[in-house]
């Protein structure tokens, strides 16, 4: 399957194999490993290379032919200059293990690695953890380059708490603790062999275990790393200890920016007339739970949503595009939020130049209803830059193309509130037509 391939047959040592070699550009650039398992086993394979980028996978021989060919199939894989690391339940049979070259660095003629194959027959497939008892995990999200979290600390319950975050470039972190009632020990690991576990194997980049506030500062590369936060000394009279954490970055690695409401979910544009837009809509159970409408602003303005439900419960609410990528993510700051639950929900702000999420989710469906049904308007305090040349039947629908079953309009009068700010506010007139 391989040109410049070496063969290796397995033969396990109470259930271990391990191997020494090099690959060599042009000459022998691939090893392909061959084992058979006579019973279901938990299977770890483990490569550590020096020098170079790797790369690791395991195949199983489904023509039952003993050699690794374009016709079995690939079970899992992995690549890196790290420790690499595959961990895999497997049925009887045959399988091959392929070590690949992908790239030397600067000044070398050969890549060296250490491979070792286990089972479950006298070993455990993966290294132990480093914390396994009284341990709590947490998986990191950023926000705007920043991570919070309170937790607590309890002797012979939760000693330890293991927060795992992922860096998409190089950049610098700080990590601060700020316990009360205690000591604590804070540290900081790479996930060395890439299993996304806190374990015996992976590296101790930064320790600190002195009293009161503690932080660390580093500079990392791209990777998956841990931060460690563990119960040192109670203070006396205590129970319990309490901690604050934050994690933030240089801003360049937001690993967390996922979307808010990645499901069952629509996107509208809102395109503005003389500083109005007005839209009908509907949210369905498990279909569309939530509707997000992308707001551009070329001036500060004063903004005001307006959304009545016809026939169940909705959540407003208004976000800033706060990373400027145009789409509503976990990094995006939530400006205001109406669930009064009490009919139409109104917000109202005065907003710099920017991007805006207008969010119309699903509360509750009146008994009996299968869809919920709302009319949404956005005004300004001034006529927006970015002007429709569609006509007011035209916007009244979504750039979708949902179709316009009626339009409500609710009209409005500038008032001054406490702060001195022109305001939009209803006259309490409504007129409700097709």
């Amino acid at each position: 399957m391989f040109n410049n391939q070496n063969n290796y047959e397995v033969e396990f040592n109470r259930g271990t194999y391990t191997n020494t070699t090099f690959l060599v550009p042009k000459e022998f650039e691939h090893d392909v490993y061959t084992f058979e398992l006579n019973r279901r086993s938990n299977l770890g394979i483990s490569v550590f290379p020096s020098d170079g980028e790797v790369e690791l996978e395991l195949y199983r021989d489904r023509n039952n032919n003993g050699k690794l060919d374009s016709k079995d199939q690939l079970i899992d894989d992995t690549s890196g200059r790290d420790d690499l690391f595959l961990s895999n339940q497997l049925a009887q049979g045959t399988y091959f293990s392929h070590v690949g070259l992908l790239r030397l660095d600067r000044g070398k003629r050969t890549l060296d690695y250490t491979i070792e194959i286990n089972t479950n027959n006298d070993n455990n497939s993966q290294p132990p953890l480093l914390f396994p008892d009284n341990s709590d995990n947490f998986d990191v999200t950023f926000r705007r380059g920043v991570y919070t979290n309170e937790s607590v600390l309890i002797p012979d319950e939760i000693e330890h708490d293991i927060y795992t975050f992922k860096l998409n470039s190089r950049g610098d972190v700080d990590i601060s603790v700020f316990p009360t009632g205690g000591r604590v020990e804070l540290e900081l690991y790479r996930d060395s062999n890439n299993d996304g576990r806190l374990d015996v194997r992976d590296e101790l980049l930064a320790r600190s275990n002195r009293r009161g506030d503690q932080s660390l500062n580093n500079r990392l590369a791209k990777g998956t790393y841990f931060t460690h936060v563990a119960l040192n000394k109670l203070d006396r009279g205590e129970d319990e200890l309490d901690y604050d954490l934050e994690i933030s970055t240089d801003g360049q690695n937001n690993s967390g920016s996922s979307l808010l409401f990645p499901d069952n979910s629509a996107n509208f544009d809102v395109r503005f007339r003389q500083g109005s837009y007005n839209n009908e809509s509907f949210l369905i159970p498990d279909e569309i739970e939530h509707d997000i409408y992308k707001i551009d602003l070329n001036r500060r303005e004063q903004i005001r949503i307006s959304a009545r439900p016809f026939n169940g419960k909705i959540t407003l609410e208004l976000y800033q595009d706060s990373n400027n990528n145009g789409k509503l993510d976990t990094q995006d700051d939530l400006i205001e939020t109406s669930d009064n639950l009490n009919g139409r929900e109104v917000l109202t702000d005065r907003v710099p130049v920017g991007t805006y999420f207008a969010h119309v989710g699903l509360s509750r469906l009146d008994r009996g209803e299968d869809e919920l049904n709302y009319s949404i308007e956005i005004k300004t305090s001034g006529n927006n830059s970015r002007l429709s040349p569609l006509s007011l039947e035209s916007i009244s629908t979504d750039t979708l193309g949902s179709q316009n079953r009626q339009i409500y309009s609710v009209f409005n009068e500038l008032t001054q509130n406490t702060y001195g700010l022109t305001t939009l506010s209803d006259s309490g007139q409504n007129v409700q037509g097709i």
